[in-house]
């Protein structure tokens, strides 16, 4: 066995003590995930796995590739959140989502999800289908709550279907989420800005070490962050957007608090509006980014900061330094 599946599985077992990991060959997988117990582990090798349809998620579900090879999962469907599911982690996988949406939620029944955390992982939406990694689907009357959704050190590219890229909820949505929290990714060539919800919440905004990078191409007006009902307390700090068009808001929401520290917008984006704190770089992205692309996985693409003024306070996602 390879040290590092070794290592991986002693890590494993010490977060899953009192349940089984489970290893399964590469090809299609949708019925090993649905079949997985509370305190189960699904452990991914090297190769390619695959899953067809809507995947219905009942129980908490925790999915772990192999970190040196980075498996690949082609996502033909979605993953659907249900009464259950208390709990989604995926780590260490390379998806590919030929749908809308990576995940949504039931829109008929209550769904209290307690933490939903993506990390080391990579979200190729594959162009003008792809949406969002989130989408959760309740009615008017159905009040469902995530408490955490975490995005930690991921590459998330070529979602141009016009949807906000880390959360959609539509304007009848009642969902309400707890905390956000993004840190250490970088997010590429998508058709919208970031989140948007309309549902009264009180939330928690956490944006660290990222980069942002041709955002909100379709010139959508709506706002970066569009949250008008919701109190939230926003920290963002060394982060580089680069969106558009100029005039866009960036926070769209009537915040409780706001720190921005240490966090820039490409020369290019234009007019920093409902964005107190950040600040303008005097560079475009291309004069910026040392070889900026729309795939950020592509070869010789590279987001490292030229500005040395910029450089020197470790601004974006810690990958490119």
């Amino acid at each position: 066995m390879k040290r590092s599946a070794l290592f991986l599985l002693f890590t494993l077992a010490a977060i899953v003590a009192h349940g089984a990991i489970k290893t399964v060959k590469p090809g299609r997988i949708d019925s090993h995930i649905r079949n997985l117990l509370d305190t189960d582990t699904l452990y991914l090798a090297s190769g390619s796995y695959t899953c067809v349809g809507t995947v219905d998620i009942e129980s908490n579900i925790v999915i772990i590739g192999d970190k040196e090879s980075r498996p690949t999962l082609t996502l033909n469907g979605n993953f659907k959140l249900l009464d259950g599911a208390e709990r989604f982690v995926l780590e260490n996988v390379e998806v590919k989502v030929s749908k809308r949406y990576f995940m949504i939620t039931s829109a008929e029944e209550e769904v209290s999800i307690g933490s939903i955390v993506l990390r080391n992982c990579v979200f190729d939406f594959g162009g003008e289908a792809g949406a969002s990694l989130f989408c959760p689907g309740s009615k008017n009357e159905t009040l469902n709550s995530v408490g955490e959704y975490i995005i930690d050190n991921c590459i998330v590219f070529n979602a141009l279907y016009p949807k906000h890229v880390i959360y959609t909820a539509g304007s009848s949505n009642k969902t309400k989420v707890g905390k956000f929290l993004v840190q250490n990714s970088t997010f590429a060539t998508t058709g919208f800005g970031l989140i948007i919800t309309a549902v009264e919440m009180e939330s928690q905004i956490i944006i660290s070490n990222c980069t942002f990078y041709n955002i909100n191409t379709t010139g959508n007006m709506s706002g970066i962050f569009r949250m008008g009902n919701t109190h939230a307390k926003v920290e963002i700090s060394k982060s580089i957007f680069n969106y558009s068009p100029p005039g866009v808001g960036f926070l769209v929401l009537p915040a409780r608090s706001v720190k921005i520290t240490d966090s820039f917008t490409t020369a290019d984006t234009g007019d920093i509006r409902k964005g107190s704190g950040l600040k303008k770089a005097t560079g475009t992205a291309a004069q910026i980014f040392e070889a900026p692309s729309d795939d950020p996985t592509a070869q010789g693409a590279s987001f490292k900061i030229k500005d040395p003024a910029i450089a020197k306070l470790k601004v974006g996602d810690p990958r490119w330094f």
